[in-house]
């Protein structure tokens, strides 16, 4: 009896101090497996350093292959993106030529840029089923338009050439038969690019 009592006991302390010594070395083991690599703590990236790089020392142009990156265009035959699990997800409007930037105005309709055929479309969803029910074409003659803002009843729009400003009715499909579309800036020609927005 006394002897399975000493074994118990020393079997007891044994577990305490495993338990114990694993307390005391797991903070500074969990320290050093959490701490997140840092670049600037590698020799070359010392502060001082100073790194030397002669022209005959790196690699002819145009030795390796040539990389590009292009743009992947997939057409659209129903596929939704993947959202979190109570989620669902429905396209708004399809059909669109190049759709390249949305403007939601105050009263929920969409404007599109349809910047290959040069148009800006306004999408509404009448019944709030998250689908547009009315498509209609907006503004028209732009050059690869792109950037759009609403200010003061008016919707900026920026194209290739110029910025444009256009009288808009909150509600109305067209802008109106009186509304006149004025420029307001030119684009000097060294800016002009495709993804021109406003800030």
């Amino acid at each position: 009896m006394k002897k399975s009592l000493v074994l118990a006991l020393l079997a007891s302390t044994a577990l305490a101090l495993s338990v114990l010594h694993g307390a005391v070395l797991a903070p500074g083991w969990a320290q050093q497996a959490a701490a997140p690599f840092d670049p600037s703590t590698l020799p070359e990236q010392q502060i001082g350093k100073r790194i030397s790089v002669n022209a005959e020392d790196l690699p002819a142009p145009k030795t390796g292959p040539i990389v590009a990156s292009r743009s992947l265009v997939v057409p659209y035959t129903g596929q939704a993106p993947r959202v979190p699990e109570g989620f669902t997800v429905t396209a708004f409007a399809t059909g669109l030529e190049h759709p390249r930037r949305l403007l939601v105005l105050p009263n929920g309709d969409v404007l599109v840029a349809e910047q290959k055929v040069g148009y800006v479309t306004l999408l509404r969803d009448d019944d709030g089923d998250g689908k547009a029910d009315w498509r209609q074409r907006h503004i028209e003659g732009l050059n690869g338009p792109y950037g759009l803002a609403w200010r003061d009843g008016k919707v900026l729009v920026a194209d290739q050439d110029d910025i444009w400003e256009v009288p808009h009715r909150l509600g109305a499909l067209r802008p109106g038969a009186d509304a006149q579309d004025t420029k307001v800036a030119d684009v000097p020609v060294g800016c002009r690019h495709g993804s021109r927005n406003f800030s």
